[in-house]
């Protein structure tokens, strides 16, 4: 009997079809991901399964869990299905790291000494000890989002949702956090509901992948049998080693991890001749002195930041959660004074811009979009002609709220970028986009170029090494590091491409995956595999 079985779920909101005929199970133990542009319904389907969340609606087919109808079961049996959202500051409800841990046991009415056994069980089993007394607040990201999971766990879980957990986390973090994941899976047996739109870290951990494209199941099965089925639709992430391996037409077994993929090139012959790079040559747009931030004394964010951004230049700052990129952007965008040091901008300091600066010159994207929208519909929020370029139009009488999370996204850009700003300051811009306006959003930001100088916090590194002049890394309150990308990810072994990490012996210079697929066919196989 399965563990999971969704049978013809259809699902409307006012009338409008959200799911259709939806069906798939999954069996104790499985660890299966769910994938799909964005908008699909991926998220509402989870909500469903968890039934205190549900969104209202009209709901035909069925939901059954632990043998039993979705609405059959218990409270008690509810609490077995964990659900991990993505932005985890929505699921943090206390104020310490070993308050949260506790919060749901003390609510079961369990004694003091097994909630302090299990408490510290779980603080050992997710390596919280460092941590275990600060406050929530001061948590990084991946900190935030880990506690999240242990909070959850603490309910002993049979059946675990999580909606894109790793989307707000750096690279580093959101591997940390899938290798938990994968550890709860395989040594506690917990079935694993994980929807992803980056398939590049989660492929290799996972029993079953399903496809979800407007609001119905449209392929399912083991990953390496629906992914071969999957390359001609735009939308989906393939991971960066599938990629490489159809467009040189491999043979043989599929590769899904990085491992794989170097296996697979290590057919091809190497080259290994450094591409030289153009640094930016225009006009200084802008220019930060010797920045110190702190939010609270003795706890400095930025640390002495020098910088210069020249016009027509897109920056592009990555570097782990909490390290300081969206409170530089803040400082940028003249949200907040520094504590010491100067900022200009096009060759005047923001005090002498005034509300001048917000009118003529900047535009600022934060990283959470419903901070932006003013209005109580989408055509109210941007111009008319903005509507087609983001994929609103059929949206344009819907509430802000109401849009998926990359609709939501959409918009914000829309309304970002609707501005016609000499600087664009963007923060996590690609955040919930699938590979379709990932792809869109990047010959948009390329094309502004011409016009606006464009400065980006992320964690998306394939973008970045798709469309930055130049990439600097934010580490202890610094820019440690900023040169062309090849230079930079090229340098790096854990802040790279995918497509870097796998032909890092053949092609060094190569940071994309068609890059790599040129290379390879240029230079051929060895003519017998050594």
């Amino acid at each position: 009997m399965a563990l999971l079985a969704v049978k013809n779920l259809n699902f409307h909101i006012d009338e409008q079809p959200i799911l259709r005929e939806v069906s798939f199970s999954l069996e104790e133990g499985e660890f299966a991901v769910l994938t799909g542009p964005t908008g699909s319904g991926k998220s509402t389907l989870l909500r469903l399964i968890k039934k205190e969340i549900a969104p209202k609606g009209r709901k035909l087919g069925t939901i059954e869990v632990f043998g039993k109808r979705l609405s059959e079961i218990s409270p008690e049996e509810s609490l077995k299905i964990g659900y991990v959202m993505q932005r985890p500051e929505n699921q943090i409800v206390t104020d310490k790291v070993y308050h949260e841990l506790a919060f749901g046991l003390e609510n079961l009415g369990l004694s003091r000494e097994e909630i302090e056994r299990k408490v510290g069980e779980l603080a050992s089993f997710f390596g919280i000890d460092s941590w275990f007394r600060k406050d929530t607040f001061a948590l990084s990201g991946g900190e935030k989002q880990i506690l999240a999971l242990a909070s959850v766990m603490a309910m002993d879980p049979r059946l675990l949702l999580l909606d894109e957990p790793t989307g707000e986390l750096d690279p580093i973090a959101s591997e940390n956090f899938l290798s938990l994941l994968w550890k709860l899976n395989r040594e506690l047996g917990v079935t694993v509901l994980l929807v992803e739109h980056r398939l590049d870290q989660v492929l290799e951990f996972a029993d079953k992948l399903l496809v979800m494209e407007d609001g119905g199941i449209t392929a399912q099965g083991r990953p390496e049998e629906v992914i071969f089925g999957l390359e001609d639709r735009g939308r989906i992430a393939l991971p960066s080693a599938v990629r490489i391996f159809l467009g040189l037409n491999g043979t043989g077994r599929l590769p899904l991890s990085v491992r794989e993929g170097q296996e697979f090139l290590g057919k091809f012959r190497p080259e290994k001749e450094f591409r030289e790079e153009t640094a930016p040559s225009g006009e200084i747009a802008l220019a930060a002195e010797n920045l110190w931030f702190a939010y609270e004394r003795r706890a400095e964010v930025l640390r002495g930041v020098d910088l210069k951004v020249r016009e027509g230049e897109i920056l592009c700052l990555v570097g782990g959660n909490g390290g300081g990129k969206t409170s530089l952007l803040k400082l940028l965008a003249g949200f907040h004074p520094p504590l010491q040091g100067r900022i200009s901008v096009f060759g005047r300091s923001l005090k002498a811009y005034g509300k001048d600066y917000y009118k003529e010159i900047i535009a600022y994207l934060p990283q959470n979009p419903e901070d932006l929208f003013l209005e109580d519909a989408v055509e109210k929020e941007v111009e008319e002609e903005e509507l087609p370029e983001f994929g609103l139009e059929s949206l344009s009488r819907k509430h802000p709220y109401d849009l998926s999370g990359g609709e939501q996204q959409r918009l914000g850009l829309a309304k970002v970028l609707g501005k016609k700003a000499r600087l664009l300051l963007l923060d996590e811009p690609t955040k919930a986009l699938d590979l379709f306006w990932k792809d869109r959003l990047l010959a948009i930001l390329k094309k502004r170029k011409e016009e606006s100088t464009i400065i980006i916090a992320t964690h998306d590194l394939d973008f970045a090494a798709r469309i930055a002049d130049r990439v600097g890394l934010v580490f202890d309150g610094r820019i440690q590091s900023l040169a062309g990308p090849r230079s930079f990810f090229g340098g790096n072994s854990f802040y790279t491409t995918a497509a870097n990490r796998i032909a890092r012996k053949v092609y060094p210079w190569a940071l994309t995956e068609e890059e790599v697929v040129e290379a390879g066919r240029r230079n051929g196989e060895f003519d017998e595999v050594r």
